[in-house]
């Protein structure tokens, strides 16, 4: 059972990791996207 228990462990911590990124694209393409349209509205 210890067995089977570990890659669950890894697996979950692996899904947790990839929501983590997930999450911080996402708020670094908005960023962009706000940059972006401020420069646009410069112009």
């Amino acid at each position: 059972m210890q067995s089977l228990e570990c890659p669950n462990r890894s697996l979950s911590n692996m899904s947790s990791l990839a929501s983590g990124f997930a999450s911080v694209h996402r708020g670094t393409r908005r960023l962009f996207q706000i940059e972006n349209n401020a420069n646009s509205s410069r112009r």
